[in-house]
């Protein structure tokens, strides 16, 4: 009866075992092919999703909306609002299923503050123009759409401006103002950045890739 019951619990030792070892084994392949994916994102955007190269944005903890949005654009290519040879060419071939395992790989990443030179008075004009736009001109400010701490808003599908790239900031906004970008909401980012001037689009760009 000893005997029996030792070789019971031998039994429901090497099963719960060998449970244990093959389900890591799936998560450990379906996370090898996941970033093997995401691999031809990284050379832009890095694993992290904190590009190194201005031009490249940053796209760690974007909103998951936000960025399927995007992504859908940029794969209609000429057709769509949001036309760049280089994301149309990444994304063909890619199911939407596959996109969200980029997005919720690189959503789930933490934005990085980089190390740029720091203007005073670019940075305090650029602050007043996010929190209280310029009413002359009939700017609104960034901070009804993007927040007072950068972070956008997901359910209206507003994106996270912290710490972004100004070089970056300031390609997009000026694609706003020349309408070769136009998938934003209700038109209202080429509404305001047409009022903008470059200088100002220059300071509040310098406040986001620097602001607390």
């Amino acid at each position: 009866m000893v005997d029996c019951v030792k070789r019971y619990r031998i039994f429901l030792f090497f099963s719960f075992f060998l449970v244990f070892a093959l389900f890591n084994f799936v998560s450990s392949n379906e996370l090898i092919q996941t970033k093997s994916k995401i691999s031809r994102c990284v050379t832009c955007h890095t694993i992290t999703g904190n590009s190194s190269v201005g031009m490249w944005p940053k796209i760690a903890e974007q909103h998951s909306d936000y960025m399927l949005k995007q992504l859908i654009e940029f794969k209609k290519g000429k057709s769509g609002d949001r036309f760049d040879p280089t994301m149309f060419g990444m994304l063909q071939g890619l199911s939407e299923e596959e996109l969200l395992e980029f997005i919720n790989h690189y959503s789930s990443q933490k934005v990085v503050k980089s190390d740029v030179k720091f203007d005073a008075e670019l940075f305090n004009t650029g602050k007043k123009l996010y929190l209280f736009g310029d009413k002359d001109k009939g700017i609104s400010g960034c901070v009804g759409c993007h927040g007072i701490d950068g972070m956008g808003n997901s359910s209206a599908k507003y994106p996270v401006l912290k710490w972004q790239h100004k070089e970056y900031i300031i390609i997009q906004m000026n694609k706003f103002k020349s309408k070769t970008r136009s998938n934003d909401i209700n038109s209202i980012m080429r509404d305001i950045s047409d009022k903008m001037t470059s200088d100002q689009i220059d300071a509040v760009a310098t406040y986001i890739t620097n602001m607390k």
